[in-house]
């Protein structure tokens, strides 16, 4: 079988020994992809302290099209506590304050599509599914958790962060938008 090029100039594929096409490509991370060419890569900071146990971040994706992919995650504690991250939390969060997600492509007219709100006790929730349980140590440092695979986030799903117990907490939180292949 020979492969020709799609232009009409004739030219044909190489392909080695073991059946491998030879290409020149440029590969890049699908989140730079989505940043650069899509403009739908958004940071969001959350910054509090609490009295004790609380839900501090209530994510709700209302995107009719696209998933929400959260990673990576920076953050940063003064004291030894726990954090959940939970998918499928119900309830109409209150208390909270609302975050305007920063789009990572400077100067992109686009716009996060969701309800995001941080707060010291954001209440009217019922946590849900723990898809992860971080220990965080007090530091002054940043500490950066890159997950073995993003937590996805369907049309209409949340997700939520418990923290479980008095803490002064600080975060930086990466979400891109995954349209449907």
């Amino acid at each position: 079988m020979i492969i020709k090029d799609g232009t009409g100039n004739g030219y044909e594929a190489k392909v080695n020994e073991n059946n491998q096409l030879k290409t020149l490509s440029v590969t890049e991370p699908y989140e730079h992809y989505l940043n650069h060419q899509k403009h739908q890569s958004y940071s969001m900071i959350v910054s509090v302290t609490t009295a004790g146990a609380a839900c501090i971040l209530y994510l709700k994706n209302e995107d009719p099209l696209m998933d929400i992919s959260v990673n990576p995650l920076r953050i940063n504690v003064l004291a030894n506590c726990q954090l959940e991250i939970a998918t499928t939390s119900t309830g109409t969060p209150a208390g909270g304050s609302a975050i305007v997600p920063t789009n990572m492509y400077g100067g992109a007219s686009s716009t996060a599509n969701g309800t995001f709100q941080t707060g010291a006790n954001i209440t009217g929730i019922v946590k849900g599914n723990v898809c992860t349980k971080l220990w965080l140590a007090g530091s002054y440092e940043t500490s950066n958790y890159d997950f073995a695979t993003s937590i996805i986030i369907p049309r209409n799903g949340t997700m939520t962060w418990h923290i479980g117990e008095a803490a002064t907490f600080n975060a930086t939180v990466y979400i891109n938008y995954h349209p449907f292949l």
